[in-house]
């Protein structure tokens, strides 16, 4: 799987060719033990043998044969990857031990990652004279470095880059990794659809890999490319994993952008799949799918507006729930799919929050106006003026009618201002209250 779009990395230091003891002796085979590094799956050539010892380096076993120097003569700086099953990390000889790679400069200086970091696109170490150095995964053809003064970029030559900075650069960077699609276009994610589709817009988690069958079935559609990389995996019901992932709708101009999504329902651990998607002319209205995916059990997934909680089924009689979050509706049902004449599906909004009422009984100017402010800040709506209460008091409650709005909203507000709630009786409450046309009333105490 490609690495994501962009992702902060801190820059490691170098340290300098140590002193550790003989590494036992291992056989490594095909790019082991890091995936995605085409560099080390192919032949070695002399060049790619380390000029010195391997007990200068922190690594419990050593392979010679699978030692590479990438892009030789095409870099600025001379750079060997040695990839090992025992590899310490943190440059201390015989500590933290695991699989990885180190990267050696100039036959001098090294760092060293683990499997995980060199596979994704997070092994970059500080070279000389303001350089960075770091290897991407396949697929990758350039990366552009920010996080310093300036943007920088540099091609990828046999998973190996290096970008030179004019000045030294900071610790902290943003790595942007751009990929040549089978067309030469560099895809991108509309600002569009990542504003409709906030799913979209979360971060990865790299230790879930985008599964080969979701490709393949949106490579059966009639797509003109799929972003991959923008894919976010969006979560799982009943054992069906579900992915949302950008595309170009077939007839978009040269090398646009993903300006559509796709729901991919995953099932059968990763061995087959099933599509939604929402394409360029379907941007104003639902695109969400019904469908029986599993034997005796139905599902329900797609694009819905903003403002969806969930969708309510109902499928010859019977009626289930499926969560909706971040414009994803996704959810396999406790029944199988019957009769379409019989059946039904609501998109459940999000109720409005709750319009609130604020009553000044702190005897303090200007204390309700800024508890008002905050409640506003908050996403709440208020009715009308600040009433006056006649009598302080020292703390501020909150009152609410159970005819006008839900328990866990007015829970919500006495949360957010740490008051006490009270339920609002007409017969006992302050004349402030009751004449408050509002579900929710505030009354605001010296002591707020």
């Amino acid at each position: 799987m490609l690495p994501p779009a962009a992702t902060q990395v801190v820059l490691a230091p170098t340290h300098p060719l140590t002193r550790c003891v003989q590494p036992t002796t291992e056989s490594l085979t095909n790019g082991a033990p890091i995936e995605g590094i085409t560099l080390l799956r192919r032949a070695q050539a002399e060049a790619d043998t380390i000029p010195f010892s391997a007990t200068r380096l922190p690594i419990g076993s050593f392979d010679p044969a699978a030692t590479r120097r990438p892009a030789q003569g095409r870099l600025g700086s001379t750079v060997h990857v040695v990839p090992s099953s025992h590899v310490a990390t943190d440059g201390d000889c015989g500590v933290h031990e695991r699989p990885g790679a180190c990267i050696v400069l100039d036959r001098r200086r090294f760092a060293c990652f683990s499997s995980e970091e060199v596979s994704v696109g997070r092994a970059l170490v500080r070279g000389r004279h303001g350089s960075v150095v770091g290897i991407a995964p396949d697929g990758i053809d350039r990366v552009t470095i920010s996080g310093t003064d300036a943007e920088v970029g540099a091609d990828v030559v046999e998973n190996v880059y290096e970008a030179h900075f004019a000045d030294a650069p900071g610790s902290l960077l943003t790595l942007s990794f751009h990929r040549s699609a089978p067309d030469g276009c560099e895809r991108d994610v509309s600002r569009a659809l990542l504003a409709r589709v906030s799913a979209l817009r979360a971060d990865p988690v790299p230790a879930i890999k985008l599964p080969r069958v979701v490709l393949d079935v949106l490579g059966d559609s009639q797509l003109d490319a799929i972003v991959d990389a923008g894919a976010r995996y969006w979560g799982e019901s009943a054992g069906v994993d579900f992915w949302v992932v950008p595309v170009v709708p077939l007839g978009e101009p040269e090398c646009a952008p993903a300006s559509s999504a796709c729901v991919v329902a995953v099932v059968e651990a990763g061995r087959r799949a099933d599509a939604e998607c929402a394409l360029a002319d379907e941007s104003g209205r639902d695109a969400w799918r019904l469908a029986p995916l599993l034997s005796g059990r139905a599902a329900i997934y797609g694009v819905v507006p903003d403002g969806i909680i969930g969708a309510r089924v109902t499928i010859g009689g019977r009626t289930a729930e499926a969560a909706a979050r971040d414009n994803v509706v996704a959810g396999v049902l406790p029944f199988g799919y019957g009769d379409p004449a019989r059946t039904e599906v609501e998109l459940i909004r999000h109720p409005p929050a709750p319009v609130i009422g604020v009553v000044d009984a702190s005897g303090i100017r200007g204390v309700a106006e800024n508890l008002r402010a905050r409640i506003r800040k908050a996403g709440y709506a208020t009715v009308g003026a600040i009433r006056t209460s006649p009598q302080p008091q020292p703390h501020t409650e909150v009152y609410w009618w159970p005819e006008g709005t839900r328990p866990s909203e007015a829970e919500r507000v006495s949360d957010l201002l740490r008051a006490d709630l009270h339920r609002i009786e007409p017969d006992r409450m302050p004349r402030p209250v009751r004449e408050t046309r509002a579900p929710i009333v505030v009354v605001v105490g010296s002591e707020p």
